[in-house]
């Protein structure tokens, strides 16, 4: 019979999994991958195979899995060395604390790893813990004194709503804590281009320039230009330059006249975003960048910290791309080098938001609340 391990907790199990089944299949051992929440099929150059029922396909094809029952599981733990199980799902949040029903363990486990990240340190608990209103009274009183999460805060919760309820129920299993804090790579290591996306058509808002409309006090895209120079200055590690693309004189202008970004007119804005994205990313790729992020002039909540955040998560996490998610992927977004080429190749009113859907598997996201993502549409908009 196989070995039986569940994964619990958030922000990182579906990578440790994934390292644990190529180790495994490097050693020779047949190892599946299963799940009793839901879990996507995610392509490796390791043969590792994932078992359970198709639930959905998505736009890409791939299948995401659920729990395929308890006579397939049986016959899979009969035909291979090694079973991984993931066994709770936090919606890409790097911290968790869990429901009454969670996590779904089988009963006859050998092993349980609970997983948190790090990536939750220095951010308000409550943006960043998926289910943050079952946190007990003392985490709550811990919480109302100092939001930020802290690594104290989150060995608490694991050993409060994991490991103790865990060691519990199952008596016999050996139960393990992983916690992801190693940055693969350091900010020094990696130099950025942000670029700002500013040639919007506005057709929504009117026969004004909304992005050079005044909202709080400042032209609209200066809220979001403003962020990213705020970020660079801030974060002395953080070897970032600023790209201002746009085909508006006034704006590519002013970026001229400040001189601490780079401005770079668009003159095909009128095929979509995907004009403004090619611009950006064949800059960065002519002049040597390691990644390039993309953030929207009509987006002023996203602020600097944000910005600092989102681009040193990418950069630790080591994946190729990032995003913003709150209750999907959305931008802004960064990619590695190594994306440039497709980044060149968009084509249309489609952004890049189609290449982090394509492949999630190479996706690090960065957990944000939904009002820092909200972008000016309509006058009306200017009045929040």
């Amino acid at each position: 019979m196989a070995y039986v391990a569940a994964i619990v907790g958030a922000g990182g199990k579906t990578g440790y999994i994934r390292k644990r089944a190529e180790k495994n299949a490097s050693l020779h051992k047949r190892t599946a991958i299963m799940t009793t929440t839901h879990i996507m099929e995610e392509p490796s150059e390791w043969l590792i195979d994932y078992i359970g029922t198709p639930c959905e396909t998505d736009a890409f094809g791939r299948n995401k899995l659920t729990w395929p029952g308890e006579k397939v599981y049986r016959e899979v733990c009969a035909a291979y060395d090694e079973v991984l199980i993931e066994a709770d799902g936090a919606k890409h949040h790097p911290l968790k604390i869990p429901a009454y029903y969670e996590p779904v363990i089988p009963e006859e486990v050998n092993e349980i790893v609970i997983v948190m990240s790090g990536f939750a340190i220095g951010r308000d608990f409550h943006e960043v813990c998926f289910r943050e209103a079952l946190a007990d009274a003392q985490i709550r009183e811990i919480v109302q004194r100092e939001p930020l999460v802290d690594r104290t805060l989150i060995d608490l919760i694991v050993e409060k709503n994991y490991r103790k309820p865990l060691a519990a129920r199952y008596p016999n299993a050996e139960i393990r804590y992983v916690f992801h804090h190693e940055a693969v790579r350091k900010p020094e290591d990696v130099r950025i281009l942000a670029v700002l996306l500013a040639s919007g058509e506005s057709r929504r808002f009117g026969e004004d320039n909304k992005l050079l409309a005044m909202f709080h006090g400042k032209p609209l895209y200066r809220w979001q230009l403003d962020a990213l120079r705020e970020a660079k200055r801030s974060c002395a590690g953080l070897r970032l330059d600023i790209a201002v693309v746009s085909c508006y004189d006034r704006i590519l202008a002013e970026t001229g006249a400040a001189g601490d970004a780079i401005p770079i007119r668009n003159g095909e804005f009128r095929e979509g975003i995907a004009a403004s994205i090619r611009l950006g990313a064949a800059y960065a790729l002519c002049h040597g960048y390691d990644a390039s992020a993309f953030f929207a002039a009509d987006q002023p909540a996203f602020g600097a910290a944000d910005v600092q955040g989102l681009l040193e998560q990418f950069v630790f996490s080591g994946r190729k791309m990032a995003c913003a998610f709150s209750s999907h992927p959305a931008n802004p977004a960064v990619f590695d080098k190594t994306m440039f080429g497709k980044l060149t190749e968009l084509k249309g009113d489609s952004g890049a938001i189609r290449l982090i859907r394509s492949d999630p598997g190479k996706v690090h996201y960065y957990i944000v609340n939904e009002e820092k993502l909200s972008d000016v549409d309509t006058p009306g908009d200017l009045a929040r």
